[in-house]
């Protein structure tokens, strides 16, 4: 390989661009071929005058490993200080301005613009309804803000046009009986994705172009899609904890148990991160809770303070588990990866630098589009055990009638009716599982029930 070969993309194209607009370019009088591109040229014309390059072996060293590792530059080799006494040395001209620009807009392209966050605790953690993940643009992809459109509308339909939506579900999504998937899959993988889905779709009922949920792989099933829902699942007592095994979605108590069972699971996670931070207290600032006392402003301004970082803390960290599952096991089990003993997982979080050393973007936002919702459904996977299951609530709830006989009123009304008599967030209990003294169920159960999926 040559040493051009070498050099980054930028200075290579350069060299191309030159040697394309020297092409053909008359010879001079003494027969030579005009010395090459011009940049060359000037550069052998400087050499003449005077090396303008200290060839030190600091400088030397600072060149090859810039040749060496094009997509990163170390700063203890001084390249850019070599570079530019290298440019104080030129004469005004081409060459000086060519190298010039480069240098500057790679000052320029090494840091984002605008910054992708801020300090302090205002950007430190995420906010419950997904809001300021963009600085720039704080209400992209929050809670309560309108679905995306991916795809331009391109044959407007009037309503009395539209086919019937049980016919598009019938053809689409109602499937003709079970087929064993081939590789096995276990159904707790279709558990996972109902958590997935539940994380960034939350359609309001009264208007459906509104996502009341983030469109965030947040953990909002657990920890709510708002303040006030949040605020709900939490202690409070200065440990950063949840209630026990406790989340905030209630939609999951319809869907089979395995969904809930792995939920409580994070549940327990964040509170065990939480507990291992406040005995760790890696940075020597955390208190022990039972020695602050509440009526005492300072104390309780202190006692709040630490309550809100270790949940806040413990909260990143378990959301960060969450997406490393997400694009490990859940993204293999899909791409079928697992069958052929692959262990590859994506990896979304390393800085990019692209080949004019400008960073890739990231930490923009995201909003999820109303034909996202649409599609990403798994009806058609149901296990038979979990057909059975829903079959069975069906029946219960609706007082025996056949599924084909439900009319949409008919949902309604047992929708409004289990909304009224749900108990407090802290007696849900789902697969029939009952809560102990503490409020938490019985690892058996829990057990079981991932066990049985």
């Amino acid at each position: 390989m040559t040493t051009l070969n070498r050099l980054p993309s930028v200075f290579r194209k350069n060299s191309k661009e030159k040697e394309t607009a020297d092409a053909g370019s008359p010879s001079k009088e003494d027969g030579s071929s005009g010395g090459g591109p011009q940049v060359i040229r000037d550069f052998r014309d400087q050499i003449k005058k005077g090396n303008p390059l200290s060839l030190e072996i600091g400088t030397l060293a600072s060149l090859v490993d810039a040749i060496r590792h094009t997509e990163s530059i170390d700063d203890r080799k001084f390249l850019l200080e070599h570079a530019l006494t290298f440019v104080s040395r030129l004469e005004p001209g081409k060459l000086s301005n060519t190298i010039q620009n480069k240098i500057v807009a790679l000052l320029y392209n090494d840091l984002g613009h605008p910054p992708a966050t801020s300090i302090g605790n205002k950007y430190a953690w995420r906010t419950a309804d997904g809001s300021h993940n963009n600085i720039e643009l704080p209400d992209l992809g929050k809670a309560g803000t309108p679905y995306a459109r991916s795809v331009q509308q391109s044959h407007p339909l009037p309503k009395n046009q539209l086919p019937d939506p049980g016919l598009i579900f019938d053809t689409l999504l109602k499937r003709e009986g079970f087929v064993k998937h081939p590789a096995g899959l276990s159904s707790q993988m279709f558990s996972f994705a109902a958590l997935v889905i539940h994380s960034v779709f939350r359609t309001s009922h009264t208007d459906v172009n509104i996502n009341e949920t983030s469109s965030y792989v947040d953990l909002s099933p657990l920890y709510g899609h708002n303040q006030e829902t949040q605020d709900r699942v939490r202690v409070r007592n200065g440990y950063g904890l949840l209630k026990p095994d406790v989340f905030a979605e209630d939609r999951l108590l319809l869907l089979p148990p395995a969904v809930c069972a792995l939920l409580v699971l994070f549940s327990r996670n964040h509170n065990y991160i939480a507990k291992k931070l406040l005995d760790i207290n890696e940075r020597g600032t955390y208190v022990d809770p039972s020695t602050l006392k509440a009526d005492v402003p300072a104390q309780k301004t202190q006692l709040l303070a630490q309550e809100e970082e270790l949940f806040q803390i413990a909260r990143l960290i378990n959301c960060g588990w969450f997406a490393s599952v997400v694009f490990s096991d859940y993204l293999s089990c899909i791409l079928g990866l697992v069958r052929d003993g692959s262990s590859w997982s994506l990896n979304p979080f390393e800085e990019i630098r692209q080949e004019d050393h400008s960073v890739f973007e990231r930490g923009k936002g995201n909003v999820c589009s109303v034909e996202f919702n649409c599609l990403y459904r798994w009806h058609a996977t149901t296990s038979v055990e979990d057909e059975k299951w829903v079959e069975g609530l069906f029946d219960n709830i609706f007082d025996g009638k056949a599924p084909e006989d439900i009319s949409v009123t008919d949902f309604k009304l047992a929708a409004r009716k289990i909304q009224a008599t749900r108990p407090d967030i802290t007696d849900w209990t789902f697969g029939g599982l009952q809560r102990q003294a503490d409020h938490t169920f019985r690892d058996e159960d829990l057990a079981k029930i991932l066990h049985d999926s």
